[in-house]
Parts: C-alpha cells; structure tokens; sequence
C-alpha cells in the first residue's frame, strides 16, 4: 500500500498531467511465498482507491512461472518486458517490485523497450535500490524503495533473545500484538522506509546511527 501511494502521491513530477484511465499497475510476485504475496493486496487496494477508473487495470505477475530463476533480476526482466509489450493499450505504468531485484529486472525492461517515459517502479526492500544508486543511475524508471531496516530487524531479534532467556517471556508469549490469529508465535513486522535518489544518504546515515 505504501509503495502505491507513494507513486500516486509522486508520479506528477516525472510525468506531469495524464490519463489515469489509461495507467496500469504491474505488481511483482511469487505466489508460493507468503512473505512475498501477502504483500500483493495493499498494493491492490491502494491502487483501486487511487485510481478507481483505472481498477481494471492491474496485472499480476506471478514469477512462480519462472521457478528458482523467478527470483532474480532476468526474472523481473522477462516479466515486466511480457506484460509491457502485450498491453499496449496501457500508456503509463507502475511498477510495484515485492523484491528488489524484481525493480532492476523492470527497469532494464523498460529500458529495451524505450519506455524510459511511460514506467515508474519501487520495491519493497532497498539493496537493488541501492546498488543502483551507488552505481551511477541517473535514470527516472527505478525511483523509489520501501527500505526494511536490517538494524532495526537485527536488533528486534537481540532484543527477542535476550528477553527470553532472562526468563522474562518465552517464545510463545513475547509480543503478542504481533500473533497471528492462531498463531503460536509472534511475527515481528518492520515498516518500511520510502527513500529516493535524494534520501538514500540521509536513510543510511540514520541506520548507522542505530548502533551508536
């Protein structure tokens, strides 16, 4: 969802004014992993609520198609320059990448395809993002990430631990906000950071100082 709206919120700036009847949204995905998929209907939703003219205008692309190679960079690439050329009746684009590399594999896409203009993507989780930056990309395809703190993760796993085995909760008791409907365990969840081209330093600046 906070992938989506970020794009709603921001896509004026690359593309200025256009039809939203004609805009699409291609969100990335893997089925058979829950982690992953679970991510799909809030990008769904926002998207409907954005954009109700254009609710008949998202796609799905499942890389379980792909098997183990569904998960890499060739994976988004394969599926984003599918979907981007077999509906040409889509004039804009976003991208929702529910894993990073999936971004970089659209990115090329639409780079191939001379569609630099008509796409924006974002991922959820930041390393590609990163790379990229770190690299040179000077592009406006590739825009944003939600970036999931590993510090943040690491220290909720310490932070788990360390209570635990004070005796102070136990693996079942221990943040019981955070337990599934019949669940027997919690499943900490860390929301992401949107950070662009110009907030990426000031995110990793404000990461490393986590540990200080």
């Amino acid at each position: 969802m906070k992938c989506v709206d970020w794009l709603a919120d921001n896509y004026e700036t690359y593309w200025g004014d256009i039809d939203t009847s004609k805009l699409g949204l291609l969100v990335l995905d893997f089925s058979t992993v829950s982690g992953i998929t679970e991510r799909t209907p809030g990008a769904e939703s926002a998207f409907k609520n954005r954009f109700p003219e254009a609710a008949d205008n998202i796609f799905i692309g499942d890389l379980l198609i792909y098997g183990t190679t569904g998960f890499s960079v060739q994976g988004g690439n394969d599926m984003a320059m599918s979907m981007f050329a077999n509906n040409p009746e889509i004039e804009k684009w976003f991208v929702v990448a529910n894993v990073d590399d999936w971004a970089t594999g659209a990115t090329r896409a639409a780079e191939a395809l001379q569609m630099e203009d008509r796409v924006l993507a974002i991922s959820i989780q930041a390393d590609a993002f990163l790379n990229e930056m770190e690299a040179g990309y000077t592009g406006n395809v590739y825009v944003a990430a939600a970036a999931i703190s590993s510090t943040e993760f690491a220290m909720r796993m310490a932070e788990c631990l360390v209570t635990i085995l004070e005796g102070r909760e136990t693996a079942e008791s221990i943040w019981p906000e955070w337990r599934d409907a019949g669940g027997q365990y919690p499943r900490y969840q860390i929301s992401g950071e949107v950070i662009t081209r110009d907030t990426y330093k000031a995110y990793l600046a404000a990461d490393a100082a986590l540990l200080q």
